[in-house]
């Protein structure tokens, strides 16, 4: 039976999130690889991917996500955060050319921000590829950042999807404290709405939330039934693991039909 699977290669895992605008081409290839492979394998994948140092650093030196403040130099920014977004999406888009990929930038089909922005979502098979933008609004905001986790949402509720896998950096799943104090003891290997957890939020780089926004995107995922998984996408393998639903480290929110 053929699969679809979202899955999120974060800004952070496939740039260096201080460096304004640098990719890691490295950890592209190797997650491209085990994508490549899954699909050749008959299956379908909706790829979303986060802008990590090619929006947020701009974005919060000039309050974008906090939308139009008056100041017209705003909407120049604006234009050059999409121009980065299409050419790291580029990059994205080159790492997989053997599967038929199709991408389709959200600041020419979506409107307004958070988990319920409009816009009908757009797909290809067998790979849909997405990310991270600054899209228009219907207020006097004018614009604002649509997150990858909340299209990562919409996709997986409305796209009738097998189960969705978040590629991080730097963590092998949801922890039970920062990442840098956490040992292995504190990966939260299933997780619950009841289950706590810790993250460093790194709120002078990043404008869409960091860990908890994925957290709660994935536990609104997972009460439509889909099984969701956080995986590090640093570790060779665990991508395509996750994707199959196979045994990986990582964490689990398992869907509600379980």
């Amino acid at each position: 039976m053929r699969d679809t699977v979202v899955v999120k290669w974060g800004g952070g895992l496939i740039t260096n999130k201080s460096v304004p605008c640098t990719p890691d081409l490295d950890i592209m290839s190797k997650l491209a690889n085990e994508l490549s492979t899954y699909v050749a394998e008959g299956n379908d994948v909706i790829l979303v991917h986060g802008a990590g140092s090619y929006g947020h650093l701009k974005a919060k030196q000039h309050q974008i996500h906090l939308g139009y403040s008056g100041n017209e130099n705003q909407m120049l920014i604006v234009e050059e955060i999409r121009k980065d977004m299409m050419e790291l999406n580029a990059l994205v888009m080159a790492s997989i050319t053997s599967v038929g990929a199709k991408s389709f930038h959200p600041h020419q089909w979506a409107k307004n921000t958070g988990s319920e922005f409009l816009g009908e979502l757009p797909h290809a098979s067998p790979v849909t590829v997405v990310h991270g933008d600054v899209v228009p609004t219907n207020d006097a905001k004018r614009f604002g950042i649509l997150s990858g986790d909340h299209l990562v949402e919409r996709y997986a509720v409305e796209k009738n999807v097998t189960r969705v896998v978040f590629a991080m950096r730097g963590a092998d799943g949801i922890l039970a404290r920062p990442p840098d104090v956490a040992t292995e003891i504190d990966l939260i290997e299933e997780f619950d709405a009841n289950s706590s957890f810790q993250s460093v939020h790194h709120d002078e780089i990043d404008v869409t939330g960091g860990i908890g926004l994925k957290v709660s995107c994935g536990i609104r995922i997972a009460q439509s039934g889909i099984d969701v998984h956080f995986i590090n996408g640093d570790i060779s393998h665990r991508l395509g693991l996750a994707m199959r639903g196979l045994p990986v480290r990582g964490t689990i929110i398992r869907g509600g039909n379980h």
